[in-house]
């Protein structure tokens, strides 16, 4: 991911950093400047005992113990510079955070990267790949329903027609036909504000 997405000296924010795997690599090999959360208080202190032991200078490396809505929904509220990236990495449940981008504005100083980790298997009954169920998870939670009473299909072309450019990979196998699958998207604010216009 390092090598691919992040760039030097860029702001990356993790809602969901555990100890500190992905943020303490990018902040030393790259000299990120990390903003990240936790809800469990025991990540949050070995997290920072871990950028500490990597010599990561404390301006660069910001962690706070709390929900990771409220993290999401403050990044964008705040009035401070929008991360580059914004990494959700709870495959359990990561999409159910992503109506917390309707709290940040429209205009953004900053294209933020979402970084959308999910649990995905093939569709059963509609012939979906995992990474075609994993893209409509995220556009289910990410977009406006509408009224919808029923969950749809099929839905990578409406982001990417609202300039979301959806990219999906594999991380790994977790089961039998169970993968956990990483969706990327950018400039998914025209998503996320021009249909809660005409949605609401």
């Amino acid at each position: 991911m390092f090598e691919q997405e992040f760039i030097e000296g860029q702001v990356i924010a993790d809602a969901f950093c555990g100890v500190g795997a992905i943020i303490v690599t990018a902040a030393k090999k790259l000299g990120c400047n990390v903003i990240a959360n936790d809800l469990n208080p025991d990540a949050v202190k070995y997290a920072e005992a871990n950028a500490e032991r990597n010599l990561i200078p404390n301006e660069k490396f910001h962690v706070e113990c709390g929900d990771a809505r409220d993290f999401i929904r403050s990044l964008g509220t705040k009035g401070k510079t929008l991360p580059d990236h914004l990494i959700l990495n709870y495959p359990l449940d990561s999409c159910s955070f992503l109506d917390q981008l309707r709290w940040w504005p429209s205009n953004g100083n900053v294209e933020t990267m979402v970084h959308v980790y999910t649990f995905a298997r093939p569709g059963s009954k509609t012939d979906r790949s995992q990474e075609a169920v994993a893209i409509d998870m995220v556009a289910d939670n990410l977009l406006p329903e509408g009224g919808y009473s029923e969950k749809t299909i099929n839905r990578r072309n409406e982001l990417d027609e609202l300039g979301c450019m959806v990219r999906v990979h594999e991380v790994c196998d977790v089961a039998l036909g169970k993968a956990v699958v990483c969706v990327l998207m950018r400039s998914w604010r025209k998503a996320v504000f021009v249909l809660s216009r005409v949605c609401c």
